[in-house]
């Protein structure tokens, strides 16, 4: 069972998508802004996170920026409706709300039995 750590400001969504990987057999949390994931990331193993680009305190990219400092290369699926681009960084997928919960689930799958870059 992988652990899945979903960051979205809009509870709605984020509760959505935990409650889509919880009955696809995946543990998963939901917390509303980069600054909770991160500490949730200090007291628990997280196998991967999807997480939204634009919250208040500490925006998507900012945390996985931070998260790439600390030398965590733990896999991203980083999601937004308004950002178009977030460039490239190791080991994230982007993908555009609204999306295919189909495709989303592929994505977890694929990120988190592929080998790290």
């Amino acid at each position: 069972m992988s652990a899945v750590l979903v960051v979205d400001d809009d509870a709605a969504i984020g509760v959505a998508i935990a409650m889509i990987l919880t009955d696809e057999g995946h543990l998963a949390v939901s917390v509303r802004d980069g600054v909770e994931a991160l500490d949730v990331l200090e007291r628990e193993q997280i196998d991967l996170i999807i997480c939204d680009v634009m919250m208040p305190r500490l925006s998507g990219v900012d945390l996985i920026s931070r998260l790439r400092d600390r030398g965590n290369d733990i896999p991203v699926v980083l999601i937004s409706a308004g950002v178009r681009d977030v460039g490239t960084i190791a080991n994230t997928v982007f993908l555009r709300k609204p999306f295919d919960v189909d495709n989303l689930l592929r994505i977890v799958e694929k990120m988190l039995t592929e080998p790290r870059d």
